[in-house]
Parts: structure tokens; C-alpha cells; sequence
């Protein structure tokens, strides 16, 4: 409260911290007079740490180290020593390393009587019960020379042990910039153990290095240690971070003089095995050569892999700014921009570097808690497999001992995924072989035997099994009682988990399952997957691009967001095609005299958006959303082709009510729609808005972005579109 009060947080009551703040200043001068006035007050010192339990309570109860005043070193709680000062052996405050003081004793009841007498001053007055701000109450002059001085000292120290704590820091850097100096190469060979410490100066650390036997350079192979987990990487480029665990690099050592065409031959030359690379050259490339090298090496097609080149301006640079902490992020930001590299994944199928995850917090989190969500569903192109393989990676293998499999079992019926996710989990090496079968409630068994191994080195404490594109296994589990859920639900639920995965419309089949009250669904938890917000899906867009040295303004980040329709999928894709155009023998527009960095600009915008390529698949995934069902009808087309077909015949900028589309569907006999209830067209627009498809204000209904109604196509589109649905009708009729 005390604290609270001092920092004053806006919605804090204003007499109160008035009141706190003439408290702490009371207490403050009480210690400035105590020689002067002959208090004779005490201080006893207090371990917390080494106070049993109710000390270790005490620290844990304590703020967090953030808001402290006075630093500590060596990693110790600033908690940990604090000292009680009495009057008269009566606690009257205690030391703070937030505040500096804090009271400690009632005042009104503990110090009644001494306030009359040895405590009395210009910190008491005679009918308030509690200490008072003693300069507003006519403090002598002695009083305020002594109060003064004794603060002026007080300041001195304090700023004293706060500037040793950040010079030890400062030093610590400085250190670390010569080491990077000392570190950098200097003759052919330099060895791999001086490559070695040069990578763990530039923050890229436990790295196996050997010597490459593939050229005749002096060049390196380097292996970073396998990482399990949640790891915080320090930056987006896996070339040289999550991939090395599994790829490894190459490092060059290049020494004398370097122009980009001399340093264009030297990497084809070694690029005969293709490895992504970090070149040391031991010269000064100047900003001309450099800009070439930035251009000629986005041109060269035979480079699958990238080339980075720290050369001796890199390394002065690196060297004067030099923190720990930042060194590595720096590296790649002033590099990258130079190199040419693809990071963005297309595909769902391929697993996506964890640096390149964006967004998703809460969803991950619930995915890979126990207490968490047992069905993830939500459209095409929204990540929904991108979250599940970020949860295996954080689960499967940490320090706690815990597995994580995911298993994709599209269109397999629930009596079939058995053998398959039996088969796969004898594979992750969770399962012997004599596991392997094709009924749930045997795997349950093998499952729940398994659990109960306690053995130190082979015991898992907490198995995530998920399962991706899981429709038709859910489908099928409902339609017979869903005997996979009721065969897991008796394993200990703080130590398995079972997730399930699919479209949207997964939804539907676990609100009809609780409606007739008779599904183990009911007791699941779900979480919907949703376009992205503008925050994470700006990040996903600018964050990796900028240490490729892309630039966007906010016009152009709305007009990329608006045509990508906030789809994580589509974004990576234009990503991806912005990189690609860098490729070309225009450079993307862009001059080699004044770049990096790249300006993205309305025309580059444009640009990528003539790539018909690029339209295609946007089109493509697009189409994948409206059509979950089948291909060429769905109940998501067909009201989206209502809405552009309103949008033709009667404009309206609030958008359209559900009475609105049921007219239509009516005029025109679309009978997928009028034989519903009016509830389930309503349940079916607002899988739409979660989709992304529509937005919603009041009763009325509009496209989010233009881009669902672009795709539909011109009046004439429209009205053949639904004339075919017209014709369904007629069929059935």
C-alpha cells in the first residue's frame, strides 16, 4: 500500500497518498534528527533468507525487483536484508528498497505517549493520531539545515551504489567489445577454436565448430546445441539460430581485399554444397561496394542459401555499441539488409521456425496447458497447424520431462486414426511396438500404463496428444457415442491431454452434441482461431522484414492487410512474393545507390499484386474459406454472393440486416438457406464475422474487406453464381 501510495497510480485516492506521502517524509526526518535530538533510535538487521519459512514467505510476497530504488548485485532478492529501526525497542519503520522507509508500528496506540515527550517534533500534531508532513508544520531552521544536509548525503550515497551498478554493466560491455576485437581473425588459418570464440562474442553460442574439408578455404562448419522448450530467440532469422541446431552453417574467412564481384566469385565457389553462411572478411568494404554486393547477391539465382558478410566496419561497429544482450540482434539487423534470405513459409505442411511465430499467446498457452483447450478449430489459412506445432516444440522435450505429438489424421474415421496415432506414438518413442493397434479403448490402456512408469529416466510427466485436421474424426466419434474421448477421459488429467483440431464448422458438431446431452464433448474446452488483429498481424508483416531492411508506412501496411484480409497465411505470402520481386532484374524498382533500406511504397504494393501468381493463390485461399463444405456450393458462399449481390442493387454503407439476405434467398430459391431456421443462417453469418468474411454493427452485415467481394466477382459473376444455386434448388423441389 505504501509503495502504491508514493508511485501514485491515477485512479489512487488523492488524500490518501497525501496522507502516505507526509508519513514517509515524517519518518525520513525522524532519522535526519535522531543525533540531534538524542532519539537514540536502533537498527537490527533481518535475513530474510535465512528466516525459515516465514522469511522465504515474506520474499516471495514481496514486489517484484523491477520497481526497486536501490540495486543489489549477484542475483540476491533486494529483500533479502532489511532493517528494523526502533524507538525504545518499538518498531517504527523498516527499511525499503522501494521506498527506502516504510512504517512499521500504529502510531495512535504504540507511540502515544512518546510523541508527548522524546519523539515530539515537527512531525507530530497534537489531535492527528499518525505522523504529518514536517515541512508544513514550521520546522525550525536548525531543523531544516540538519533535515538537508543529511538528505544531500543520503542522495550522494544512493546515486553512488546506483552508478557502481550500472558502470559494473558498463564495463562488462565495454569488455565484451574489446573481446569481440581481440576475437576477430587475423591470419589464414584462424582456427577453430578462435572461430569459436568470435561466434560467442557476437552472441551465437554453444557452437560445435570443425574445420569444412569441402574447399580448399578457410572456411568452418558450426553446429549449435540442440535447444528444447520455450526459447526467447533473440531475433527472426532461423538461418542462423533454431535452423543451426538442425542444419548447421558455414563460416568464411576471407582476408585482404574484397570488391562485390570479387566477393560474388568467391561465394559461388564454395557454394557447391549449398549451407548458409557468415563471412568474415578482414578488410573495410565502403558503402558502394557494399550497396552492389546488396543487389548482385538478391540477382544470383544458384544461391538457395544466404551469405552474410561482417567485415571490418561490421566489426568496429558491433565492437563501439557492444551490449551482450543485443549484440547478436544487431548483427543481423546491419547484415541482413545486405544478404538475400527467405524465411516465410507457404505451406502448412512445413513446420514454421519458431522465431517466425507471431500473435497466438493466449491460444498457445490454452493449447499446451493441461487445464486448458481441447478443441482448436477455425478457417482455412488462420494457423491453426502453425499452433500446434509451436506448442509441440515448447512441450515436447523440455526440462520437465514432458512429450508432445501431433498427428494429422484428415478424413480418417475415428477406428482408423487409432492405428495410426498408436503407430505414431510408437514412433515418438512413447509406445513399444507391441502397442500398435486399432482400438481406443486398448491404446487407453497402453496410455495409462505408460503414465505410471516413474522411473527417473524414462517417466513423462505430462503427454499432449494432438490431433490436426481431426473433422471426420470428430464427426464419426459423435455419430457413435464418441468412444475416443470416453476411452482417454480416465487418464489423470495433470498428466495427458487430448487436442483436436479442424474447421470451423468442427464447432457445430459439439454444440449438437450438448443439445442432446449425451457427449463427453460437453466437458471440453474449446478455443476459436481467428483472423488477427491489426497489432499481430502489423508484427507478422513488418517485424522479419525489417531485419531484411523493408520500411512500410501505415498507408501501405492497410492496403497489404486489407487485400491479405488479416489471414496469417496470406500475409507470409505476400512476404514471401515481396522478397521474391527482389530477385528480378529491376530490383524491385529499387536503385542500388540508395539502398538498403527498402521503402515499401504504394507502387511496390502494386507491384506484388500484378504477380498473377499471387492473386491466385490469395484467390485460392480464399476460396478454400467460403468453401468448407464442397467444392463449387457452400452455405458460406452463397451468403456471401447475397450480400456482393446487394451491394450491386442497393449500395448501403451500413451493410445488410439477416431479414435482408432470407428475402433474397427466398426470391431467388436458394433452398439450402430457406430450409433452415432462422437461428442456424444467423449461427452460420457469425461463423463468418469469426472468419473474418464479414463484420458486423448492430442488426447489419457487410464484407470486412474488400477482398471476399473482389473474389466474387462483377454483377454479371454474381447473379451466374447464383442462378447455379437457384437451379440446386429446382432439383430438390
Amino acid at each position: 500500500f505504501f509503495q502504491m501510495a508514493l508511485f501514485a497510480p491515477k485512479n489512487f485516492d488523492e488524500n490518501l497518498r497525501s496522507k502516505a506521502i507526509g508519513e514517509w517524509r515524517a519518518l525520513l526526518a525522524i532519522l535526519a534528527l535522531n543525533d540531534i535530538r538524542k532519539l537514540n533510535l536502533k537498527a537490527e538487521h533481518v535475513n530474510l533468507g535465512k528466516s525459515g519459512d516465514l522469511g522465504a514467505t515474506l520474499l516471495k510476497l514481496a514486489p517484484q525487483n523491477n520497481s526497486v530504488v536501490v540495486p543489489t548485485t549477484g542475483g540476491m532478492s533486494p529483500w533479502n536484508d532489511i532493517y528494523v529501526i526502533t524507538y525504545k525497542d518499538k518498531p517504527l519503520c523498516i527499511t525499503s528498497p522501494t521506498t527506502l522507509l516504510s512504517p512499521s508500528a500504529d502510531y495512535a496506540s504504540d507511540f502515544a505517549e512518546d510523541m508527548k515527550k522524546g519523539l515530539k517534533g515537527p512531525w507530530k500534531v497534537a489531535d492527528k493520531p499518525y505522523l504529518v508532513d514536517p515541512l508544513t508544520n514550521h520546522m525550525s531552521t536548525g531543523d531544516l539545515d540538519a533535515l538537508r544536509m543529511w538528505l544531500s548525503d543520503l542522495k550522494t550515497k544512493l546515486t553512488g551504489i546506483v552508478n557502481a551498478n550500472a558502470t559494473n554493466n558498463a564495463m562488462k560491455d565495454v569488455k565484451g567489445g574489446c573481446n569481440l576485437i581481440n576475437n576477430w581473425i587475423v591470419r589464414t588459418p584462424a582456427g577453430a577454436e578462435r572461430i569459436e570464440k568470435l561466434l560467442n562474442s557476437l552472441g551465437i553460442s554453444d557452437c560445435q565448430v570443425s574445420q569444412d574439408m569441402g574447399n580448399n578455404q578457410d572456411s568452418y562448419l558450426v553446429i549449435r546445441k540442440k535447444q528444447t522448450g520455450k526459447i526467447n530467440y533473440p531475433h527472426p532469422i532461423p538461418a542462423f539460430s533454431s535452423l543451426a541446431e538442425e542444419e548447421g552453417f558455414r563460416v568464411l574467412c576471407l582476408y585482404g581485399r574484397f570488391d562485390c564481384n570479387r566477393l560474388m566469385d568467391m561465394f559461388r565457389t564454395v557454394n557447391t554444397a549449398a549451407k548458409h553462411t557468415i563471412v568474415f572478411l578482414d578488410y573495410a568494404l565502403n558503402q558502394d561496394e557494399r550497396r552492389k554486393l546488396a543487389r548482385k547477391i538478391k540477382e544470383e539465382k544458384t544461391f538457395a542459401k544466404c551469405f552474410i558478410v561482417v567485415d571490418r566496419v561490421v566489426l568496429l561497429y558491433l565492437a563501439k555499441h557492444y551490449a551482450s544482450n543485443t549484440v547478436n540482434k544487431m548483427l543481423m539487423a546491419i547484415t541482413m539488409p545486405f544478404a538475400y534470405y527467405q524465411p516465410f513459409v507457404e505451406k502448412s505442411n512445413l513446420t514454421m521456425p519458431p522465431e517466425l511465430f507471431t500473435g497466438r499467446e493466449a491460444e498457445l498457452t490454452s493449447i499446451e496447458s493441461p487445464e486448458g483447450a481441447n478443441l482448436v478449430y477455425g478457417g482455412r489459412q488462420l494457423g491453426k497447424s502453425a499452433l500446434l506445432k509451436m506448442a509441440q516444440h515448447n512441450i515436447d522435450g523440455n526440462s520437465n520431462g514432458d512429450r508432445a505429438v501431433l498427428i494429422e489424421i484428415k478424413d480418417l474415421h475415428y477406428t482408423a486414426a487409432a492405428k495410426v496415432v498408436s503407430n505414431k506414438l510408437i514412433i515418438a518413442g512413447i509406445l513399444d511396438e507391441s502397442c500398435l493397434c486399432d482400438d481406443w479403448d486398448i491404446l487407453a490402456g497402453h496410455l495409462e500404463k505408460r503414465l505410471m512408469d516413474n522411473d527417473p529416466a524414462t517417466r513423462i510427466n505430462y503427454l499432449l496428444l494432438m490431433l490436426d485436421e481431426a473433422d471426420e474424426f470428430i464427426k464419426t466419434s459423435v455419430d457413435d457415442g464418441n468412444r475416443p474421448v470416453s476411452a482417454l477421459k480416465n487418464l489423470p488429467s495433470n498428466r495427458f491431454k487430448l487436442v483436436m483440431a479442424g474447421l470451423h464448422n468442427l464447432s457445430r458438431y459439439n454444440r449438437e452434441a450438448m443439445l442432446h446431452g449425451n457427449s463427453n464433448l460437453v466437458h471440453l474446452n474449446s478455443v476459436i482461431v481467428r483472423p488477427f488483429q491489426r497489432p499481430e498481424a502489423v508484427k507478422l508483416l513488418t517485424h522479419t522484414l525489417a531485419y531484411l531492411g523493408f520500411r512500410f508506412n501505415e498507408n501501405v501496411i492497410s492496403l497489404i492487410l486489407a487485400k491479405t484480409n488479416y489471414f496469417p497465411g496470406l500475409i507470409q505470402l505476400y512476404c514471401q512474393k515481396l522478397l521474391e520481386a527482389m530477385k528480378n532484374d529491376d530490383y524491385a524498382g529499387y536503385s542500388e545507390i540508395n539502398t538498403p533500406s527498402y521503402e515499401v511504397t504504394e507502387s511496390h504494393f502494386k507491384k506484388v499484386l500484378s504477380d498473377k501468381s499471387f492473386m491466385e493463390k490469395v484467390r485460392e485461399k480464399l476460396e478454400i474459406t467460403l468453401f468448407v463444405e464442397e467444392k463449387g456450393h457452400s452455405n458460406y458462399h452463397i451468403i456471401a454472393l447475397i450480400l456482393a449481390y446487394l451491394y450491386y442493387t442497393a449500395p448501403a454503407d451500413e451493410g445488410y440486416t439477416l431479414d435482408q439476405i432470407l428475402e433474397i434467398a427466398k426470391e431467388y430459391n436458394i433452398t439450402r438457406l430457406t430450409s433452415m431456421k432462422r437461428e442456424q443462417v444467423e449461427e452460420l453469418m457469425n461463423e463468418m464475422w469469426d472468419l473474418n468474411v464479414l463484420s458486423v454493427e448492430g442488426e447489419h452485415y457487410r464484407f470486412a474487406t474488400e477482398g471476399f467481394r473482389e473474389m466474387l466477382g462483377s454483377r454479371e459473376n454474381v447473379d451466374q453464381s447464383m442462378t447455379e444455386y437457384y437451379f440446386e434448388g429446382s432439383e430438390t423441389t
